[in-house]
C-alpha cells in the first residue's frame, strides 16, 4: 500500500510541535512540581502510547538487544531530566 508522499512532513510538523507544547507546559509546572516528577510523568505517557500501538499492532515488543535498549533508556531519561531541569531555570523560548 502506498503512503501519501507528504505524510512523512506531517509526522515532522507534529512532533516538533508536540515538542513544543511539552516545553511550554513544563516551564510553567515546574514551579510547582518537582523536575524528578515531572520526567516520571513524561516516560509513564511515552511507555503507555508504546504499549498501546504495540497492542494495536498485536506484537510484542523487540528485546533481542535489551542491553543497549537499557542504555537508551538511562542516557535518555538523564537527557530528558537535564532539559525539563534547564526549562525550568532559564524558560522556554
Amino acid at each position: 500500500m502506498k503512503r501519501p508522499p507528504l505524510s512523512g512532513l506531517n509526522a515532522i510538523l507534529l512532533g516538533s510541535r508536540l515538542f513544543a507544547l511539552m516545553a511550554v507546559l513544563v516551564h510553567f509546572v515546574s514551579e510547582a512540581t518537582p523536575v524528578g516528577q515531572l520526567v516520571v510523568v513524561r516516560f509513564t505517557v511515552g511507555i503507555a502510547g508504546t504499549l498501546t500501538l504495540l497492542a494495536f499492532q498485536r506484537r510484542p515488543p523487540n528485546l533481542r538487544h535489551w542491553p543497549l535498549l537499557g542504555l537508551r533508556g538511562l542516557l535518555g531519561g538523564l537527557a530528558v531530566l537535564l532539559y525539563f531541569f534547564s526549562i525550568g531555570k532559564l524558560g522556554a523560548g
